[in-house]
């Protein structure tokens, strides 16, 4: 290489140029003494322009080495006149067509006879029109060139004729096409006043005549915009498990017009939980094939066949003759299929609801097993969405050491939004304290009071659910929130999450309905000796424990500003200070001793220091608390009175009421859907504590 790069290609770029021109002009080789020349007059020229680092030295380098390649070059002198190069211009499409289609007609190679009949069969038609022969022309060196180019093709398959709209394109545009005729009709009919038409497949043919689409290519976007009904409803009529095994087989990436091998074991994994039971193995084949049956029996154009260790899936594709051979080939060159685990979200009861997903990624966020999709679900559903698109902008960088340390990726996210480079790195949404805060919020009391109790404070606290459970018709949805919190309580470690959820699935029948079933009464087996007669006494049924049923009570309709003073920060709100000051004055301390304490504030723990707080919230009720307990109705105050008489008539007896009462008021003010219920959950613990009198008294008469 030479030590001056420049140079060399600036010289050599030239040289090789200068030698094609010189042998195609002269027609002979080219003269050392001229290359010579020319190489020290580009030389010169090069040094003129300014460049500098060229000295004798370097010029005796780089000069021969450039002059040696280029009388070694192999220049094809050729006859490149005016006349032979129309000549090529006009005859070289004609022989490449002809070639193409000699390709096409024979299904083989180029046969170099009848290629050369036919190039010079158009070399002399060209040359037959006056004018157009010249004796410089080089026509039969071109005929013997094209002839040696391509006779070189081989032969191709051939070439499927294709409909118009069958391409990739061409269906993408239909889409489209058809997508603004019923966009148009759903904005004229909004403008009109009307519901919008339901548009036949003949009615968007019509609309798109002047398109040229035909009634197929419609009746196609409309299946893939609209769906196919006909079939849904095929599928609709399977039975359970069959309509469930079609869900995971469209659900698991297998692509369509193929067909496909799967592990037999990895589809009974998506229907039931995993087991080594070798009879219970036996038996969910056994369902499957007769599923598998019905699949491929049913217009679905879903074609299944289970062939022991492995099952053949055919998508839009009808199984070969002799599926064991063919399967088997496929398992001998290794292409068989994997599928996503785990049961199918529709047979693992209340884990595959909205709520159970839900209760898994805040499980995955509080044990440090969460994704991006988890961050966003948790945080997007506390009314915290642009806090989540902090997570996410920080898990970009750091990816898994954000996964798997769900603390380190909020203090992550606290650095970026407060700390030293805060916003240099990224500009941080206003939402990132408080999405860091929720975060951590919830961790801590996974590890504290478990995973049961971090679920209920997350479901009082997310703004989504709390509107959902405040209908009337959300009730399922109460039930199962219910049920997935008592299965989280039982779980030792927030990291044991899954383990309770996988015991929870399989005590249930996957796919049903949970609910509570008694033991059936015991039958004998048949054979089975009888046993002796015995004299047996009666028992009678133990009595029922009493339980508490609450009623239901309507729920409050709050105004604005109330709304806007529960919302806003508690900087600059001013019922979080009263609310503050009336728990304060509860527990009979100040607020100086109040801010001193490094825990929450007490409760009391005698009946008279209760009253004594009573009557100070009483003397000096007023403010935002009062204006809120007018919304209220009055309920606030009611209930503080209500509990003090509880305490005079009863003492220490009412000692737990009383404390309740003050903490559902505190907590009630809190957030606007627990204010929202404030006055039912009041008037609901004076029935429970008029209730609990009841039972007392009535165990005290049956005492007596």
């Amino acid at each position: 290489m030479s030590a001056n790069p420049g140079l060399f290609d600036h010289v050599g770029d030239a040289a090789r140029r200068f030698t094609v021109r010189r042998v195609r002009e002269t027609g002979a080789p080219l003269d050392p003494a001229e290359i010579r020349a020319f190489l020290v007059a580009t030389a010169e020229a090069y040094v003129a322009e300014g460049h500098t680092g060229v000295d004798e030295a370097m010029l005796a380098d780089v000069l021969p080495r450039v002059q040696r390649f280029c009388l070694a070059m192999q220049v094809h002198a050729g006859t490149r006149t005016a006349s032979n190069e129309r000549l090529f211009c006009t005859v070289e499409p004609q022989v490449k067509a002809w070639t193409v289609a000699h390709r096409r007609a024979t299904h083989a190679a180029v046969d170099a006879v009848a290629l050369r009949a036919a190039v010079r069969a158009l070399v002399d038609a060209y040359r037959a029109v006056p004018g157009q022969a010249h004796d410089d022309d080089g026509h039969a060196e071109l005929v013997e060139r094209w002839v040696g180019w391509y006779s070189k093709m081989t032969a191709v398959r051939v070439e499927g004729t294709r409909k118009p709209g069958a391409t990739h394109r061409a269906r993408q545009e239909a889409d489209f096409e058809v997508y603004m005729v019923l966009a148009w009709e759903r904005e004229v009919a909004e403008r009109e006043g009307r519901a919008p038409r339901s548009l036949s497949i003949d009615d968007i043919t019509d609309a798109l005549k002047w398109s040229g689409m035909k009634r197929s290519q419609v009746r196609g976007a409309l299946e893939r915009l609209r769906g196919r009904p006909e079939r849904q409803a095929h599928i609709d009529a399977l039975t359970g498990t069959a309509r469930d095994l079609v869900e995971v087989l469209e659900t698991s990436g297998l692509p369509k017009n193929r067909l496909s091998v799967l592990r037999t074991d990895a589809l009974a994994e998506k229907l039931w939980p995993s087991t080594t039971v070798a009879a219970t193995r036996r038996k969910q084949r056994q369902r499957l094939r007769a599923a598998v049956a019905e699949i491929t029996a049913a217009p679905i154009d879903l074609h299944v066949v289970v062939l022991g260790e492995v099952t053949l899936v055919g998508r839009g594709r009808r199984l070969p003759e002799g599926p064991e051979e063919f399967a088997a080939e496929l398992v001998r060159q290794g292409k068989t299929r994997q599928i996503p685990a785990g049961i199918l979200a529709r047979r693992q009861g209340d884990w595959g609801t909205p709520e159970g997903q839900q209760a898994q990624s805040l499980c995955r966020v509080v044990a440090s097993h969460a994704s991006d999709e988890d961050i966003f679900r948790v945080l997007s559903q506390s009314g915290l969405p642009e806090a989540a698109e902090d997570f996410l902008r920080v898990s970009q960088h750091y990816g898994d050491l954000c996964h798997r340390d769900t603390l380190g990726w909020c203090s992550e996210v606290e650095e970026r939004s407060e700390g030293a480079f805060a916003g240099i790195i990224s500009s941080p949404s206003d939402q990132a304290g408080a999405g860091v805060e929720r975060i951590r919020a919830l961790v801590q009391r996974a590890r504290q009071d478990g995973l049961g109790a971090a679920w209920g404070e997350y479901i009082s606290e997310a703004t989504t659910y709390a509107c959902r459970l405040s209908r009337a018709e959300a009730a399922p949805a109460r039930e199962r929130i219910r049920r997935i919190g008592v299965a989280l309580a039982q779980a030792p470690t927030p990291e044991a999450w899954e383990a309770v959820m996988l015991l929870s699935v399989a005590s249930g029948r996957p796919g049903r309905r949970a609910r509570s079933l008694s033991l059936p009464t015991e039958r004998r087996r048949p054979g089975r000796a009888a046993a002796p007669k015995t004299e047996t006494k009666a028992v009678t049924a133990s009595p029922q424990k009493a339980e508490f049923h609450p009623r239901h009570y309507g729920r409050t309709e709050i105004p604005g500003w109330l709304a806007d003073e529960l919302v806003c920060h508690w900087h600059i709100s001013s019922l979080r200070p009263e609310l503050h000051a009336l728990r304060c004055a509860y527990a009979g301390i100040t607020l100086e001793e109040a801010a001193a304490l490094d825990t929450a504030l007490p409760f009391q723990d005698s009946a008279a220091a209760a009253r004594a707080g009573l009557r100070t919230i009483l003397k000096t009720w007023g403010g935002v608390v009062s204006e809120a307990d007018a919304v209220l109705e009055h309920a606030l105050h009611q209930a503080v009175i209500a509990v003090d008489v509880a305490l005079r008539d009863r003492g220490d007896e009412a000692l737990v009421y009383a404390n309740v009462v003050v903490s559902r008021i505190e907590q009630g003010l809190g957030t606007v859907e627990r204010c929202a219920s404030l006055r039912a959950d009041l008037a609901n613990l004076a029935d429970q504590w008029a209730w609990a009198l009841a039972q007392l008294d009535a165990k005290a008469a049956t005492a007596a």
